[in-house]
């Protein structure tokens, strides 16, 4: 994991959520096992050949080359980060890696039916608006975040609020669920939060975040579990030990009267 590709603390910019897996190889190999694993790199091997092998044989192997650059590219930068991430890379990638093969194979002029244009078409058109529907989210969470730096959190909850309903929103749900807790809403902050934790129960920001709304709800075991947790996942969060330190502190003084 590499902190500095991480989400930042709605509150603290020096705080930072790793997300994902930033290897694709170790992803391939910790999710499929070594089978999974060695298949994913025979793939990649299958087509590094291939696409080396068509560059190097013909005159018309501008395609293949552009492929395996493409490839290649891909491959070095998924050591350090997570390009497949997200699929538009993917079916670039992937596409254009089938069209070098394709043409690499043919052996007459490409005949291609109607029908298959047509639903190529129909494809890349779903694929570009579904891109387009999604980067809606980075719009207004984006204008979330300024309205946050001005202070204005009433514009800023309704910016989010249309972020949180678009796909990839992780953080604009944890922006919101700052932004709720400081306009009083603790019950739509906790109702964020807890959607947050569902899609990523690893995440220690979003720990501390609803056990701030369960302190401010005199929740006090669900904040204490949740402060906890944060501390449990990231034990350098000086945050989060200290809520939870005082929180303990007082809990203990209670208990003793």
């Amino acid at each position: 994991h590499y902190p500095k590709y991480a989400q930042k603390d709605p509150e603290h910019s020096s705080h930072m959520m790793v997300h994902e897996v930033h290897n694709i190889w170790l992803h391939a190999l910790a999710e499929g096992g070594w089978l999974g694993g060695l298949l994913f790199i025979f793939m990649w091997l299958v087509m590094l050949y291939t696409l080396f092998r068509a560059s190097r044989l013909g005159d018309e192997n501008q395609l293949a080359v552009l492929a395996l650059a493409s490839l290649v590219t891909v491959a070095v930068q998924g050591t350090t980060s997570f390009p497949l991430h997200n699929p538009m890379p993917g079916i670039w990638l992937f596409l254009l890696v089938g069209l070098a093969y394709a043409h690499h194979h043919r052996k007459q002029p490409l005949n291609v039916p109607l029908i298959v244009r047509v639903m190529a078409a129909v494809l890349l058109l779903a694929v570009f608006g579904w891109q387009t529907w999604a980067g809606l989210s980075s719009f207004h969470t984006r204008a979330g975040v300024h309205h946050i730096k001005k202070r204005n959190f009433e514009k800023a909850d309704r910016a989010l609020a249309k972020a949180v309903e678009f796909p990839n929103a992780d953080t604009a749900m944890l922006k919101r669920c700052y932004v709720l807790g400081r306009i009083k809403k603790v019950d739509a902050a906790v109702d964020t939060c807890g959607a947050l934790l569902a899609r990523h129960p690893w995440h220690h920001i979003a720990h501390d975040q609803i056990a701030r709304q369960y302190h401010r709800q005199r929740r006090m075991g669900k904040a204490e579990y949740h402060y906890a947790k944060a501390v449990e996942i990231y034990p350098r969060f000086p945050r989060a030990k200290k809520s939870l330190k005082a929180l303990r502190k007082r809990k203990n003084a209670k208990g003793k009267k």
